[in-house]
């Protein structure tokens, strides 16, 4: 049990419940003060208990509110994830399966500018790996990538190589040096590689799609939900 104000609460109890539920506001105590309520509200949320006592909670893995009961101020508290689990979340929620990334299976590039870099698509939600490690795994590359080492395209990003992420799984040819129109009224594609007219005179769009190739895979791969 634990102490806060004037009442006592069982925290240990409450992060046991909280845990067991997650995402679900249940609640942790009742308080006979704003003051007191507020006090515990700060140490869920921080995990920074008074007196420098050891906490049950996690900073950052737990949100907490008040509202007033019968008896006073209830404080009420729902399991957010560990930090790893909220980046996940937040990955999955932003990006669906299919978005265009560049992803660094090695050393980013700040850390190493001639490791291996990957112009891409993700194959799978990201998830937490081993219960530390949030994850996901992409084309071309058949383990996972950290989080950290992937960097999404924006949807806004028309440059050569994330318009070849997007579209080279559709259409898996090179970019041919001779153009040659299909019959109208699809006159303005190629009939040899697929691609429109104007990107034959293109180089830096010509490099993008045969970096883009290089990460189709080759065979199937599991994706994560498959992968034990």
């Amino acid at each position: 049990m634990t102490r806060l104000g004037t009442v006592q609460v069982d925290h240990r109890d409450a992060v046991e419940r909280l845990r067991a539920e997650p995402g679900a506001w249940l609640p942790v105590g009742e308080y006979r003060s704003q003051g007191s309520a507020d006090a515990a509200v700060k140490a869920i949320r921080t995990g920074q208990w008074p007196h420098n006592r050891p906490s049950p909670y996690t900073a950052g893995e737990f949100e907490a509110d008040t509202e007033l009961s019968e008896f006073g101020v209830r404080v009420l508290a729902r399991y957010l994830g560990t930090a790893e689990q909220q980046a996940a979340d937040a990955f999955n929620a932003a990006h669906p399966i299919g978005t265009p990334v560049v992803a660094y299976p090695g050393c980013r590039p700040e850390d190493d500018p001639n490791d291996e870099r990957l112009v891409t698509r993700t194959r799978s939600r990201a998830q937490v790996l081993g219960g530390h490690t949030a994850v996901v795994w992409v084309d071309g590359h058949g383990a996972c990538i950290a989080l950290t080492h992937v960097d999404p395209f924006r949807a806004t990003d028309t440059s050569p190589e994330a318009n070849a992420a997007r579209y080279v799984p559709q259409n898996s040819r090179p970019l041919c040096r001779d153009f040659q129109p299909k019959p109208e009224p699809a006159e303005f594609w190629c009939a040899t590689c697929g691609w429109n007219e104007p990107m034959h005179d293109d180089e830096d769009r010509r490099t993008a799609i045969a970096e883009a190739l290089k990460c189709l895979p080759t065979t199937p791969t599991p994706t994560a939900e498959e992968t034990p």
